[in-house]
């Protein structure tokens, strides 16, 4: 409540920031009006203030005789709902979960809440443990720095678990929980003494080879797609246990060439090399085309998918993003209009981190850090001229393996300024033809056409050949 009696008053508010034990004069907010006033509200809007900030302030009004200071307000501003949690390394009784903070403050605190449905058919609703990562009743507020990447443990298989994160402020006002993310622990592989797989066989059309094109696997494990060379497209739900063929062209032998899924497995997208680009947004039981060059037959050399399928890229020659599903598409330039034969994309989960290349053999990869607004231009191998084949970006866009075409493997670990050769098959140069990522980076697997397969189990530190079918070269 301000008073003042005059034909002219001049009102502000100011508010100082709290930043720890000290306080800052951050915003003065004023308003002039003329008139005949007597004690009364008034109101200012105030823009500017940080996600979780802690602020007080007060008005005051002055006029020719002097200056009168309202009552002091001290108030918070709300955290930000978190980002949907990232899940990996999967276990037959553990999963790892790691909070997006999406952009909250250190001081903010988060609870871990893990949903499901018991043996009983009863909805259960638990907490992780931020120090044991056990579950609990109670829901246990801890800073980021105290949850970094935790260990769930003490689950089921055959139950399937709903991941979620809130944040609450410093004056313990709660967010709504974020998108979940789910996970089912049926039938995960183990891994074994030096970082060897142990794998199975899976034969979604029967027993009978085919020329395995592409493939994809949603961030949750459970959702998985394999296309085959002029040749079908099969689903599985149920991380390849039961297979199911899906036609999206229709009743047709086609060249699946690239495939890509997202976190939860719901948003799918599906190229066929000389013809069309498909998408589904319902886990694959429903299917539209999509027309990023129009009513044309395309290359779609390679596509990516966000986590929660929003952000899209594919290229045809030219490199073309869609931020709302797939509905409408833009090309994207990232050397102008100076065009190139853009072969390989990559996108990280939130779609801010995009790579992309192309089959000139000059040895570039143009890399964005803002959705692909702009792009900066590197060279992994140095000056050696390479054809790059095959592309792969963990979750947070931090590791990204780049392979060469009758070459070497690069790779780097913090988003692309630094890169490094790495060397499954020692010092040789290899036709490396397939690459993949996990979500934490950790785990990488690659490939090199009609020899071996090698993993990694420490982000490509170290590397063994792994045999999914022997001791043979495929």
């Amino acid at each position: 409540m301000v008073h003042a009696i005059l034909f002219s008053v001049f009102y502000s508010f100011i508010v100082l920031h709290y930043q720890g034990f000290m306080k800052s004069k951050l915003i003065v907010t004023n308003v002039n009006e003329n008139g005949d006033f007597g004690p009364g509200e008034f109101s200012v809007s105030i823009s500017g203030l940080a996600i979780n900030g802690h602020y007080d302030g007060r008005a005051h009004a002055t006029n020719g005789r002097g200056t009168g200071y309202g009552v002091r307000a001290d108030w918070w501003t709300l955290a930000n709902i978190p980002g949907k949690p990232l899940l990996n390394n999967f276990t037959g009784n553990s999963v790892d979960v790691t909070p997006d903070v999406n952009s909250n403050p250190a001081i903010t605190q988060f609870a871990v809440r893990v949903a499901y449905v018991d043996t009983s058919n009863t909805i259960v609703e638990k907490y992780v443990n931020a120090a044991g990562g056990n579950l609990q009743n109670e829901a246990d507020w801890q800073i980021n720095a105290n949850w970094g990447t935790k260990t769930i443990s003490g689950l089921n298989t055959e139950i399937e678990y709903s991941v979620s994160v809130k944040a609450r402020n410093g004056e313990n006002v709660e967010t709504d929980f974020s998108d979940t993310a789910n996970v089912l622990l049926t039938d995960v592989p183990d891994v074994v003494s030096g970082g060897e797989l142990v794998w199975n066989e899976t034969s979604p059309p029967g027993q009978v080879s085919k020329d395995w094109m592409c493939s994809a696997i949603s961030g949750d494990g459970n959702t998985l797609l394999a296309g085959v060379y002029k040749g079908r497209l099969y689903l599985s739900r149920d991380r390849g246990i039961s297979w199911a063929e899906i036609r999206p062209g229709g009743d047709a032998d086609l060249t699946w060439y690239s495939l890509s899924i997202s976190e939860d497995g719901s948003v799918m997208m599906a190229g066929v090399n000389g013809k069309r680009l498909y998408i589904s947004l319902d886990g694959g039981i429903n299917w539209s085309e999509t027309r990023p060059i129009g009513d044309d037959d395309g290359g779609w050399h390679s596509v990516s998918v966000s986590a929660d399928g929003s952000v899209m890229w594919t290229c045809d020659r030219y490199l073309y993003r869609s931020t709302d599903h797939g509905a409408n598409w833009t090309e994207v330039k990232p050397l102008g209009d100076t065009q190139k034969g853009w072969i390989l994309t990559a996108v990280s989960q939130n779609g801010s981190k995009v790579a992309a290349a192309h089959n000139d053999k000059e040895g570039f990869l143009y890399l964005s850090d803002n959705g692909g607004t702009t792009f900066t231009t590197i060279q992994p191998a140095g000056n050696l001229l390479k054809v790059w084949s095959s592309l792969s970006m963990s979750a947070d866009g931090n590791t990204m393996l780049l392979s060469a075409d009758q070459g070497r493997l690069y790779i780097t670990t913090d988003g692309g300024i630094i890169w490094n050769e790495t060397q499954p098959a020692g010092a040789n140069d290899k036709f490396w033809f397939s690459t993949s990522v996990s979500y934490d980076g950790q785990t990488i697997l690659a490939g090199v056409l009609t020899e071996r397969l090698y993993l990694s189990t420490d982000g490509g530190i170290s590397w063994s050949e792994t045999q999914p079918a022997g001791d043979n070269n495929l």
